[in-house]
């Protein structure tokens, strides 16, 4: 018996689909991002906190600040970027 490549695939196809949506945040260019608005001289200094929904702490040199990853659409070769959000009350950084 055949079966038909709708049926074949169709549920994986609709899951491969919708994860390839836009790109997922790539923390090394939150640290590289972060480094550069803090003023860190070595990017591997950072740490991040993810938060949900594509919203990170990134911490270092004594310093810390809060970023969203931003994409100006939801297909696959969108392009999307780290976006400083400006935190009305952020919580104290990590003593050393």
């Amino acid at each position: 018996m055949m079966v038909s490549p709708s049926r074949r695939f169709g549920p994986s196809l609709l899951v491969l689909t919708s994860l390839g949506c836009a790109p997922s945040p790539a923390s090394s260019e939150l640290r590289s991002r972060a480094a550069y608005d803090m003023n860190c001289s070595d990017r591997e200094d950072i740490r991040t906190k993810a938060l949900g929904n594509d919203v990170y702490y990134a911490e270092g040199c004594g310093k810390r600040a809060k970023y969203a990853w931003v994409c100006e659409g939801h297909g696959p070769m969108s392009p999307c970027k780290w976006v400083r959000v400006w935190d009305s009350n952020p919580p104290p950084a990590a003593s050393r």
